[in-house]
């Protein structure tokens, strides 16, 4: 105890001055507050769930109020991997698990689903003496395997609902680019007009709203993306620019892996060793690795599952790099 105050720079210090040492300040608890806030604040996820026209004000990165690099871009790129998994408790109907890809750029923490499966993939062939397994992983989703998604991750004003305020939506990689190549044929008009014009989508002044129509065509559902330049830009007000600076950062809702998702992984591979004859998980190798994985998330989050029930976890966000 002794060599802990000495380190701290209170040897010789009465209490009263240790305490009167270690007071926050007025600006130290605004950022505390600040960061709180961020952290307990409720997601709105924009979704489209009928078919019509969708008017949209599309937002930008809201700037790092600290020294961290500012991300000039409209959107945050998003690879995720889908699971299918039976719930033992509710029958056999599918659920879907969703987790972070290894290739997203996170500290090692957020690497869990490789650091978990990287013994087990390539181990069935040498297990087993059958290569339907190994064939099934790398079959892809069209194959029964693997499932990647890789998309685009933005907020949004949805213009028809202003009120709702900021709300995230996921794009996917085609409907991006549509967008993309729409933006940049639009803002090429606009630069030969004014060499220092911003963005037209995304800009927070000088941007047009974005209209998705969700339309049938024949037994399939398409979505139209444009850019509605032929009314008036739609400014941001400070009140809302105040919001997005308020709102949780895009990476810390997306790029995160708890307890709960370490639970749903386990409880996946599981369910793997039971379809193709294995007991993988059953190995020293395996338990190790799960329990050491188990110990760090113990720190970051509260919740798992296990046994087939659930509590959906408190937000532990990990920072980008």
């Amino acid at each position: 105890m002794q060599e802990e105050e000495k380190n701290n720079g209170m040897e010789g210090m009465s209490v009263e001055e240790m305490f009167l040492g270690v007071q926050e300040s007025y600006q130290e608890a605004q950022l505390r507050a600040q960061e709180e806030n961020r952290a307990f604040a409720r997601t709105e996820f924009f979704r489209m769930d009928k078919f019509g026209t969708y008017r949209l004000r599309i937002l930008p990165i809201a700037p790092n109020p600290d020294a961290r690099r500012h991300v000039r871009a409209m959107s945050i790129p998003s690879t995720s991997c889908f699971w299918s998994w039976r719930n033992p408790l509710r029958g056999t109907s599918p659920k879907r698990c969703m987790s972070l890809s290894p290739a997203l750029p996170m500290p090692d923490i957020a690497l869990i689903p490789s650091r978990l499966t990287a013994a087990w993939p390539s181990k069935p062939q040498k297990r087993t003496g059958t290569t339907k397994l190994a064939e099934k992983i790398a079959g892809g989703s069209f194959g029964g395997g693997l499932k990647y998604s890789y998309g685009h991750c933005l907020y949004v004003f949805d213009l028809g609902e202003r009120a709702k305020g900021v709300q995230m939506m996921t794009l996917s990689h085609a409907q991006f680019k549509d967008l993309d190549e729409r933006k940049f044929k639009l803002w090429s008009k606009k630069l030969a007009k004014n060499p220092s014009y911003p963005c037209p989508i995304s800009s927070v002044y000088d941007a047009y709203p974005v209209e998705i129509e969700k339309r049938k065509n024949g037994a399939k559902t398409e979505y139209v993306i444009s850019i509605d330049n032929e009314s008036e830009p739609v400014p941001l007000t400070k009140e809302e620019l105040t919001a997005l600076m308020g709102a949780p950062r895009i990476p810390e809702i997306i790029y995160r892996y708890t307890r709960y998702h370490l639970g749903a992984t386990v409880e996946f591979l599981k369910q793997c060793d039971g379809i193709y004859g294995m007991s993988l998980m059953e190995t020293d190798e395996m338990k190790t690795v799960i329990d050491t994985l188990d110990g760090e998330l113990a720190l970051f989050s509260e919740t798992s599952i296990k046994g087939g029930t659930s509590i959906l976890p408190k937000s532990y966000p990990f920072s980008l790099p």
